[in-house]
């Protein structure tokens, strides 16, 4: 039996409703943890990435490039492929496989850079001094070794922090990685990064585009919301699904993912300091009108 006479909390998901009757410090702290929600378009990235790990050796191999605001979680979609693609040690052979690479493209477009943070993605020991060539041969000699099949680089926008000429070889750099290798390349960035991509004829035709848009309300944002509160540990049903509060929601967050959860995550924690319980209307415009969230349309 639950402290407010319930027997259970039906409008919780599993892992909510057992912490329900915990603490108020408990509770908040766990809704400060992050949280992975699935929809639609990023089932389709994770099925996407999910098929060119799969894809066999070619003389072209499947490239994609994932571009959307900052905010609209990329790099959430990465941290939950990653850990539905974990490294396994091979005990024979006593290498550890990875089947996927991990790593952020430099701040600036510098071969030597970008190599070094490719054999970082493998934990190879490197020394600052070693020039391109050598950080080059590096790499193409131990990648193999641990067998990736597909190479994530994040912060792919980076691009355009070099000059027109640099970028020129960012990008054949990037070609000359998936060609020597044999390897996918899922590149993520902001809109800045399909302009870079599609600066190069080759690059372009090869790195599929895949939009992350911003919410609108519908549907889909309906049931984005509907999940993302029942992971919420709040004791009583929260009244979100009126036209007035999603549009609410979505102007104060300018339909950004990661605002949108800090917004839901603040009017929970306000509801539960209230003892409150839930989150409705009045919630949303309270924790929203105080939150530093200007609009990005980066």
């Amino acid at each position: 039996m639950s402290s407010n006479g319930q027997s259970d909390y039906r409008h919780l998901g599993a892992a909510a409703r057992e912490l329900a009757d915990s603490t108020n410090e408990e509770r908040i702290h766990f809704i400060r943890t992050a949280k992975w929600i699935h929809y639609p378009r990023v089932e389709s990235v994770l099925s996407r990435l999910g098929a060119m790990i799969a894809h066999p050796e070619s003389t072209r191999m499947p490239c994609l490039l994932v571009y959307g605001d900052s905010g609209i979680g990329k790099t959430m979609l990465i941290d939950k492929f990653l850990r539905d693609h974990p490294a396994a040690f091979d005990q024979g052979a006593g290498v550890e496989h990875r089947p996927v690479l991990s790593m952020e493209m430099p701040s600036s477009p510098d071969d030597k850079r970008f190599y070094m943070e490719l054999l970082r993605a493998i934990e190879s020991p490197i020394a600052s001094e070693m020039g391109v060539a050598r950080l080059e041969n590096l790499a193409l000699t131990l990648i193999p070794a641990v067998k990736p099949r597909l190479i994530i680089i994040d912060e792919v926008h980076n691009l355009l922090a070099g000059t027109p000429r640099e970028q020129r070889r960012a990008l054949n750099t990037l070609k000359s990685v998936t060609n020597r290798l044999k390897i996918c390349i899922a590149a993520l960035g902001t809109a800045e990064s399909l302009h870079a991509m599609q600066s190069d004829e080759q690059i372009a035709s090869r790195f599929e585009p895949f939009h992350l848009p911003r919410w609108k309300s519908g549907r889909e944002f309906i049931s984005f919301i509907s999940t993302y509160v029942k992971m919420l540990p709040l004791r009583k049903p929260s009244d979100l699904a009126s036209d007035r509060s999603l549009g609410l929601l979505v102007a104060r967050s300018h339909g950004i993912t990661g605002r949108i959860a800090t917004i839901l995550q603040r009017a929970a924690e306000l509801a539960i300091i209230e003892a409150k319980e839930s989150i409705d209307y009045a919630s949303i415009e309270k924790v929203s009108q105080h939150l530093c969230l200007p609009d990005n349309k980066s």
